[in-house]
């Protein structure tokens, strides 16, 4: 075969995967271990968007890139819900007015009744967990590592100057769309401390963050993650480029939104 007819063939196989809706994605396979239970899921990185996939295929996040929107799935009740800054700011501000409103209320009670309804808003928030949240620092150490043939520098994790365990971190660059996760994850651990932020010093809200989100306050992503306290680890098993449908990055059709009411949570 010459090599005309070579590129020529090339062409035509690239026109008719075009023409079929597909895509090239960088496809990372990661593996997830926390105590006895283990799971697999796959991030596919393109241009514009990133995917989670769970082992069965089912797409479970998918995130924006253009409007920086995360999109979660709930497959048994066939809905979806989308998470952006702009709609969590209006959801802290509401969580602010409601605890503005509900210590105003508190300052009209007997002093011992007080406790018993702060503990009634702890239990529904907390279910009666009166655990704070602790930041967690980073500190580089001189090693470095590697996963799937990536490059990445190893840090310790520390929370209250107690070693939690490490993580080690490449540069987004050092994977093809390796910005498309970063960002992904910065929108995540944003959206989460807004939330979060709104009520510190008051409850710990019992809302679950990505373990990879905090890391990309660093600028970079987290190939493997290891926290003993928890029993987490999490690693990056493969890498590799291939072409997907357009419909990988899309939300299933039979899919509805589910529009949250974020004036103000309702209180017991």
């Amino acid at each position: 075969m010459s090599i005309y007819r070579s590129l020529f063939m090339s062409v035509l196989l690239l026109i008719s995967q075009s023409a079929q809706g597909q895509v090239t994605a960088t496809v990372l396979e990661m593996q997830q271990q926390q105590g006895e239970q283990q799971r697999n899921f796959s991030l596919y990185l393109s241009q514009d968007s990133v995917a989670n996939l769970n082992e069965q295929q089912q797409l479970q996040e998918l995130f924006d890139r253009s409007t920086k929107t995360l999109y979660v799935l709930d497959y048994q009740q066939q809905n979806y819900r989308s998470f952006s800054l702009p709609k969590a700011k209006i959801y802290a501000d509401a969580l602010q007015a409601m605890f503005a409103k509900f210590e105003k209320k508190l300052e009209q009670l007997p002093e011992s009744q007080r406790q018993k309804q702060a503990d009634r808003l702890n239990q529904f928030f907390n279910g009666g967990k009166d655990g704070r949240i602790v930041k967690s620092q980073y500190n580089a150490t001189a090693q470095q590592g590697q996963f799937a043939g990536v490059s990445c520098d190893w840090y310790e994790i520390h929370e209250q100057q107690e070693l939690k365990g490490r993580t080690c971190i490449a540069n987004p660059s050092s994977i093809k769309n390796g910005t498309a996760l970063l960002e992904m994850l910065q929108t995540m651990n944003e959206i989460y401390s807004l939330v979060i932020g709104s009520v510190q010093g008051k409850l710990h809200l019992n809302i679950p963050n990505n373990p990879m989100a905090p890391l990309a306050k660093l600028g970079k992503i987290p190939l493997n993650i290891e926290r003993q306290a928890s029993g987490l680890e999490m690693q990056l098993i493969s890498v590799q480029e291939v072409s997907v449908e357009k419909s990988v990055f899309s939300l299933p059709e039979n899919f509805t939104e589910v529009i949250d009411d974020i004036a103000a949570p309702a209180v017991p």
